[in-house]
Formats: structure tokens, sequence, C-alpha cells
């Protein structure tokens, strides 16, 4: 297949069926695998499936040792999808009634043409010559393990750019991937004229001279720009996907700074946020804005950071400077905080005790300010007794401890984190990981 690469999605259902025999338990044994050609010879990888995908209710009816083969081009990421099975119900043995539609059952997570035929699929393959579509934003390159450098690049497209009405077609096949490799996932109403993508790509060079380079298709990141009052943006980071065998590279840190280096200098973005992500990537997003924090500092706009606290004064500064949202620039704060201190248990702690004090304190005054200042009222509580009452108030108030006391261990466990990936960027040597926060 030269240098060009098929993407490979094989879903293998097992023989399982129910007492009649002739319905399968729908996705029961899926087992997805997405590889390159350059190794279709060899065994490919495995990955997890998302906790929410297969539903265990869901069954199909009427075949025996079902198997659903799913393949991309990597570039234009067209499909093709065949099925294979040992045995299908007679319509005679069951009274008329037919198996189910493989392909109608898969048409609503892949609402675009696809391949049913190798002999297509493969025509296809051979006169692909796809190039992203949008603007190029931004081109790297990254030596993965011992390999050799290979070259990747960012595009951006939006609304009102050539060529958008024909990215919407390959933008459904991108969110065709979500279902296996993002829990919880939905699709985006694209009609809304207020998102923005980006596309990842390695770039493959041609064999020949003359020739144009070929994509590959790595993953993508999608962004909707909130309304500010009273006439500004307010861009949200949505979805960020990373195919498997390109995760823990780096790439997801490029996307990120590639749209923070388009949007932070925009006069009428009022900040930039993003959406709860899992800690991983909340760790992640932290990183990139402080390595953009040291930039802003060699290059003249220093955010100095004094010894005792001055937060307010921080949070405009950062603001102003870097187009942090509130909650970013606390956590952007905290993390120099901890990133300053020694590298000891005991600094670690220390610090640790003064977010709880400070979590609590932010609690207590959100509580009140529910409560409009009043306290709780413990009149005519149904004619309970006092230690009934001593007893809730109790076990309310342990369970407050526990609950405080686990998201500051989250906390500390997503900012030790940061720290870590801080001093391994700048070279910070003799590190320790502190105490522990269970």
């Amino acid at each position: 297949l030269g240098r060009k690469q098929i993407s490979r999605v094989e879903c293998s259902h097992k023989s399982v069926f129910s007492q009649d025999e002739s319905r399968f338990r729908g996705w029961s044994g899926i087992s997805p695998r997405v590889c390159p050609s350059d190794f279709w010879r060899k065994v490919c990888p495995k990955f997890r499936l998302t906790e929410s995908f297969p539903p265990a209710s869901e069954t199909i009816f009427g075949y025996r040792d079902l198997k659903v083969n799913i393949w991309y081009l990597a570039g234009s990421l067209s499909t093709y999808i065949g099925t294979t099975f040992s045995a299908s119900i007679d319509p005679v043995t069951a009274k008329g009634v037919l198996p189910d539609d493989i392909y109608q059952l898969l048409s609503e997570t892949f609402p675009y043409k696809f391949d049913r035929s190798l002999v297509d699929f493969f025509q296809t393959f051979h006169n692909d010559t796809f190039k992203p579509y949008g603007t190029i934003r931004h081109t790297y390159k990254k030596t993965i393990g011992s390999k050799q450098t290979k070259k990747f690049c960012v595009y951006f497209i939006e609304h009102g750019m050539p060529d958008f009405d024909a990215f919407l077609d390959y933008h459904k096949k991108m969110e065709s991937f979500l279902l296996f490799f993002v829990d919880g996932a939905s699709a985006i109403p694209t009609d809304d004229t207020q998102w923005c993508y980006y596309t990842l790509f390695e770039v493959i060079d041609p064999q020949q001279d003359g020739e144009a380079p070929s994509y590959a298709f790595i993953g993508y990141m999608t962004i909707f720009k909130f309304y500010a009052y009273p006439a500004n943006l307010r861009p949200r980071l949505s979805q960020v996907l990373i195919l498997p065998p390109f995760r823990n590279n780096g790439h997801a840190s490029e996307l990120l700074q590639t749209f923070y280096r388009d949007f932070v200098h925009v006069p009428n973005v009022r900040d930039i946020t993003g959406k709860d992500f899992i800690d991983c990537k909340r760790c992640l997003e932290q990183t990139e804005i402080m390595d953009l924090l040291k930039q802003a500092s060699a290059n003249g706009s220093s955010l100095t950071i004094p010894q005792k606290s001055c937060y307010l004064a921080f949070r405009d500064k950062a603001q102003q400077c870097l187009k942090l949202s509130r909650c970013q620039a606390k956590r952007v704060y905290e993390i120099l905080q901890l990133h300053q201190l020694p590298r000891s248990p005991e600094a670690v702690q220390l610090f640790r005790t003064a977010l709880l004090k400070r979590v609590k304190s932010n609690y207590e005054r959100a509580t009140t300010d529910q409560m409009h200042g009043r306290g709780a009222d413990r009149r005519n509580t149904a004619g309970g007794s006092q230690s009934l009452r001593n007893l809730i108030d109790e076990v309310a108030d342990e369970c407050y401890s526990l609950q405080i006391n686990e998201f500051v261990d989250q906390e500390m466990s997503a900012y030790q984190c940061i720290v870590t990936k801080l001093d391994r960027h700048f070279g910070r040597t003799n590190v320790t990981n502190g105490p522990s926060t269970s």
C-alpha cells in the first residue's frame, strides 16, 4: 500500500445467543482496533471501549458469530464497513421475521456515505488525494521513541471559510471515532456559526519528487465562542480527541497551544475558558498556561509573584495579559505557590493545610450567601429530641469533613502532577513527590 495508510476498526462479536438461538446480544463481544496499514500483517493493538459503549441491553437479531469490520483511509477517512457471520436466521423458520439490517443500525453512527465492497474501497484508496480543509496554523516535529522524526501540522476552519461545506462531511467521519474512544461524547450542532475546528495531521513525505505530501489524521479539537457582555467572546474548549496510537506524545499540548495563540491576542476575547476535563487534561491545560506565563516573563511582560498573598492583583494581571478566567487564575496562582515551595514533605503538608482552609472558607461563604445570611432554623423540628438533632448534626459534619478532604486530595493530586511536569519542563532536579494526601 506504499506510504499511504489505512486505519481500521475491527468489531468482533462473540457467539452469544439467547435461548431461542436467534437473537445475538448485540455488542457484548465488540473489540475495536485501530492500526495503520504499515502494520497490517502484524497483530494490531486492542483499545479499551468507553464505559457507555456498547450498551449491554442492545441486541442484534438473526445472526451467529457476527463480525463488523470498519476501515478508514487515514487521510480522507473514507470508510468501509463489512459484516461476516457464520449463519443467519431463516425467515421461513422465523415465520417471516427477517434478521436486523446491520447497515441501517450503523447509519445513525455513520451518517455519511461509506463503502460496503472492498473493491470500491480500494478503488477509493488508489484515487485518494486528500488535502486538509482550512488554513494551516502550526507545524512541528516530534521524535517518537527511537524512531525517525515525524512532521505534524494543525489546521483551522470555521463557518464562512472556503470548503467549509465539504469539511462538514469530513467532520461527520471524525465524530464517528467518539463512539469508540470518548465516554459519554455527543455530536455537536454544526449549523451553529460559533463553532470552530482544529484538525491535526501527520505529514507523510512523498516517495518521488514532484508529488504532493499525504496526510494521516491524528485528532481534532472543537471550540465554541460564547457571548460575553457587552460585545465580547468567551471561547470554550468542547472536545479534544487524539486517536489511541498517538496519545501520550504531546499532540494535545500542541493543539491547545495553537488555540491559545490564535485567541489570546483577539481584542474582544474576554477570557479563555475550558470545559471540565478529567484530571490529566486539566493538568495538561494548566501546564501550557504556565509555559506561556514563562514566555511572557521572558518577553518583558512579567507577572511578579510576591511572597505574600496578592491573589486579586495577580488575577487582574493574568486576565489582562493572558485572558485567564477567575477560576483559572486561582488555579494557576496556587500551582505557582506550590511550584515555588521546597520539595519536602513538610512544605507540601503546609500547602495542603492552607488549601483545606481556603476551600472550607469558600464553602462556608457560599452557603451563607445561599441562605442570605440566615442560620439554620432549629425550631419545631417535628418534635424531635435534642439528642436526635445532635446526632443529625454530627453525621452531617462528618460527611462534610469527608467530602472536603476528598476534594482537597483530588486537587493536591492534580496540582502535584502539574508541578512534576513543570519540573521536568524547566529541568528542575532533586524533586521529591512529597507526602501522600490520602
